[in-house]
């Protein structure tokens, strides 16, 4: 993210074990693959936050009492569960697809639909899920 200077990165959680309960500890935080190639996109807000409740799909809607086991929707690849850095949001199951992520922000401030940022995703990740669910709203800045 840095060297792109990009504001936003995104990329694949790869992690499909569910966390259930209590702090999350660095060795459920999201694996990477360490890729050389990133490309660069221009988004707003709401594209973001669009590309983000698609992510979350990859949960089932919530329904107490089913083991977490059961959140995971198996038909959608693990690799489709794209999580960002760059900023801060709850992603809340219990709530409507759609209206999943919860509390978008950046450097502490509400995310702005309006609001443009500089998005970072892997050359593979551009060119696959990630890409095709915003192709038309975003615009590719470079590919290094």
């Amino acid at each position: 993210m840095e060297a792109g200077k990009a504001d936003v990165s995104m990329a694949a959680n790869f992690n499909s074990r569910p966390h259930t309960k209590g702090p999350v500890t660095v060795r459920e935080m999201p694996v990477s693959i360490l890729r050389t190639h990133s490309s660069y996109w221009q988004s707003t807000g709401k594209q973001l936050k669009q590309a983000l409740e698609h992510s979350a799909e990859y949960f089932r809607a919530y329904e107490p009492g089913k083991p977490a086991s059961d959140l995971v929707d198996e038909k959608i690849p693990a690799y489709n569960f794209d999580i960002a850095e760059g900023v801060n949001y709850d992603l809340d199951i219990s709530k409507p697809f759609g209206q999943r992520i919860q509390n978008l922000s950046f450097q502490g401030k509400p995310v702005r639909p309006e609001q443009k940022f500089r998005l970072a995703l892997t050359t593979i990740a551009s060119m696959g899920a990630a890409a095709t669910r915003c192709t038309k709203m975003r615009r590719c800045l470079s590919i290094e």
